[in-house]
């Protein structure tokens, strides 16, 4: 199977990548905590979500907060309806 291949040119962007990543992850993880049909089950569906609710998962990285993934979800459908 063929993977996409990134390139960066700021340092900026592979912490973006990371960040979709990140919510893609979290979605799949945690698809039981959300509310029925919020997280797709098709990859591509679920990559535009990932996209879409990346923002919260930037300021994540390295963190030693104290969200857990009961308030993240809800943080997440409060601000991505």
């Amino acid at each position: 199977m063929a993977e996409w291949e990134f390139s960066y040119e700021k340092p900026e962007s592979k912490k973006l990548q990371k960040a979709v990543n990140d919510a893609a992850k979290f979605l799949t993880d945690n698809r039981e905590l959300f509310p029925d049909g919020y997280v797709p089950i098709s990859s591509s569906s679920l990559a535009a979500v990932a996209i879409r609710v990346h923002p919260e998962f930037i300021n994540t990285q390295g963190s030693n907060g104290v969200n857990t993934p009961s308030k993240m979800v809800k943080d997440i459908v409060a601000k991505y309806p």
